[in-house]
């Protein structure tokens, strides 16, 4: 029966529609009499139908829901590696802050690496980080 209506459709092109025209697609009918049929099919009348459902109405507000959520979550992500950014740059300004610290000494009071270090109150564990860059 589905074969056959959309036969019916498909018949419709040129004469009532033409192209995209799909709005003007005329409705068709098929109605079967079947004899002898199945005891289980006697004094019954079924009907079949193919119809448009909009799904989306439903679809976009879920997509929309969707959407929000993940551009929450780039956003959070987004502020958290600014955070990060700002903290590593603040760790290199002050590494190099040091550096040029230790420098100056050395070059003014004609310190050596240790020398400078030590009068920066720099921390033990830190120190060959500083001697190692300054010697490169």
């Amino acid at each position: 029966g589905i074969y056959y209506c959309s036969r019916m459709i498909s018949s419709q092109y040129g004469v009532e529609f033409v192209d995209n025209q799909y709005e003007k697609i005329c409705k068709v009918y098929s109605i079967w009499i079947c004899a002898n049929p199945p005891k289980y099919w006697e004094n019954t009348i079924n009907r079949y139908v193919i119809h448009k459902k909009n799904w989306w109405e439903k679809w976009r507000r879920k997509l929309e829901s969707e959407v929000s959520a993940m551009c929450n979550l780039s956003k959070g992500i987004e502020e958290k590696g600014i955070e990060k950014g700002i903290e590593k740059g603040i760790e290199k300004g002050i590494r190099k802050g040091v550096l040029v610290s230790i420098q100056n000494l050395m070059e003014s009071m004609g310190w050596s690496v240790e020398q400078a270090m030590k009068a920066l109150k720099i921390p033990e564990a830190e120190q060959s980080i500083y001697a190692d860059t300054l010697r490169k």
